[in-house]
């Protein structure tokens, strides 16, 4: 309908843009995928909130009864470091308020991704905490 009104450039077009666009953003993950649904009745576009992740206590609540809670918990903050180092990595002039925001997490806790990633000697700072910039270490 909406082609024969000339209301749109061409047909299909937009589901391929849709799709490069949420590939190319910096929290995109194959499982976070949109998703088209034709039906008789209309067309459904499901887009899934990538600044969406589960805080750290309901993973814990929600796994198996035979896992070990502190395993989980350390497989949590060795994630959470990871997501630090590569946002780092990204942006190193990134501040750690920017980083608890981008990351959805507390600034406590990148504080503590932070700390690790000196002490394993991954990264370093360089200047001041407003002025500087984080060195990735080799």
């Amino acid at each position: 309908m909406f082609s024969r009104l000339h209301f749109m450039e061409r047909r299909g077009s937009g589901i391929k843009k849709i799709i490069k666009e949420y590939k190319a953003q910096y929290k995109y993950s194959d499982d976070m995928q949109p998703e088209f649904v034709s039906e008789h009745g209309g067309f459904f576009l499901t887009l899934k909130n990538l600044n969406y992740r589960l805080s750290e206590k309901e993973k814990i609540k929600g796994e198996d009864k035979g896992e070990d809670r502190e395993k989980k918990r350390e497989d949590i903050i060795r994630e959470r470091v990871a997501l630090v180092f590569d946002a780092i990595s990204e942006n190193p002039d990134i501040t750690i308020k920017e980083l608890s925001s981008l990351l959805n997490i507390s600034k406590k806790q990148a504080e503590t991704a932070i700390k690790k990633l000196k002490d394993a000697n991954r990264i370093h700072r360089d200047g001041s905490d407003h002025d500087g910039k984080w060195i990735i270490d080799k």
